[in-house]
């Protein structure tokens, strides 16, 4: 401080000293303690990754779950065939996204575009702003994205609350299919289906009536995915797929069948002939069964294992299980059946022997499968099979 200059002292004291004089003391204990509050503060600041990666002190939340008390929160969403990127909008470039939940803070359009059948009040617009505007190009139709740092926003005059992204930094991110948000989200479509088909709601655009005339291709059939199979939360259930088959189970086809005792149920070796446990000397209880898989894969190039050993597929049908070593002719009929279907599988396993490797040239075919529960897991069954 200069002479005559004046000043500030916060937080000081004035004491006599024993001879009476008046003097004061300055609190320095308190300058300490504001600036440890202050150390403190940027400390956790730090640790909260500052500004740069402040989404990591956000929470993941369902739309359904976000209310005028919540900020900013990460989700996981779908931007798919029903759902639509608009670069050329008049404000920002927008995107309208889904988790498929309900919100009745989100705005609910009188006459909705096709894209938005059946999704009342579970759409989300949101525009991009900054650095996030370039992004919406990268966006793919039919993929799952997690997005970071979104707030809903409600505005006066403004219809329905809207979501706005902005920055510099990374906030839609492709997900993985394998992600439990992605699979919880691929859930709530599956159930979201059922109750729009429970209800009698559509949520497939009108065509007109030349268009429903014509017989279904595989673009518009209603064939699945084997993703979509697999993903979805129904069973049992019956879907149809468009795939071909690239391998099958046991390795050696004549060893497709196999005995068992329907008394003890007991898979018996084969050259037993019959049960010993059960005295089953007239072949009483000793049955053949088929035990064949067949590893389908889409042009995803995603794959699904079925079993064609159900009594109702019709790829065996009028094909009695019997020991297919011993009896060489119904081993010929069984290859005779299969063989449109497998291709050169059959020269596929022999090449393995040589040893050489051959290329699977197997027919693309429309596949009609079944779902069950057993054992605590799914399994799937062929139904039918039929060319393109």
């Amino acid at each position: 401080m200069q002479p005559e200059s004046s000043g500030y002292l916060p937080n000081t004291r004035a004491m006599t000293d024993s001879y009476l004089n008046l003097h004061g003391k300055m609190g320095r204990k308190w300058r300490e303690f504001a600036f440890r509050a202050l150390l403190e503060r940027k400390k956790k600041f730090e640790q909260g990754g500052g500004a740069s990666s402040s989404s990591a002190q956000f929470d993941t939340k369902l739309i359904e779950d976000v209310d005028g008390e919540v900020a900013f929160f990460h989700c996981a969403v779908e931007v798919s065939q029903v759902l639509h990127v608009d670069l050329a909008s008049a404000e920002e470039p927008v995107i309208y996204v889904t988790d498929y939940t309900f919100n009745p803070d989100l705005f609910n359009p009188a006459d909705p575009a096709p894209w938005g059948l059946g999704l009342n009040r579970r759409i989300v617009k949101i525009v991009l702003e900054g650095g996030q505007k370039g992004r919406a190009r990268d966006l793919q139709a039919g993929a799952m994205y997690r997005i970071k740092n979104l707030r809903l926003i409600k505005r006066t005059g403004v219809k329905g609350s809207f979501g706005r992204l902005g920055g510099d930094e990374r906030l839609i991110i492709a997900a993985n299919d394998r992600e439990e948000e992605v699979q919880a989200l691929l859930r709530r479509k599956e159930k979201w289906k059922l109750e729009m088909k429970r209800d009698g709601v559509s949520i497939e655009p009108a065509v007109n009536s030349s268009a429903k005339s014509r017989p279904p291709t595989p673009e518009t059939s209603e064939d699945l995915t084997v993703k979509q199979v697999i993903a979805s939360t129904v069973c049992p259930n019956t879907f149809t797929i468009v795939a071909r088959v690239t391998d099958f189970h046991p390795f050696d086809l004549n060893q497709a069948t196999y005995l068992r005792c329907t008394k003890c149920n007991t898979n018996l070796r084969r050259t037993w002939k019959r049960c010993v446990d059960c005295d089953d000397m007239l072949d009483t209880h000793s049955k053949w069964f088929y035990d064949l898989l067949l590893l389908l894969e889409d042009d995803e190039g995603n794959n699904i294992m079925v079993s064609a050993c159900n009594k109702e597929c019709k790829l065996l049908s009028g094909l009695p299980p019997v020991d297919l070593i011993a009896d060489k002719d119904a081993f010929d009929r069984l290859v005779a059946r299969l063989q449109p279907v497998i291709g050169n599988l059959l020269q596929v396993h022999d090449a393995y022997a040589k040893p050489m490797v051959l290329p699977v040239v197997s027919p693309k075919m429309r596949f009609t499968i079944e779902s069950w529960i057993a054992e605590d897991d799914r399994w799937y069954g062929l139904l039918e099979c039929t060319p393109l």
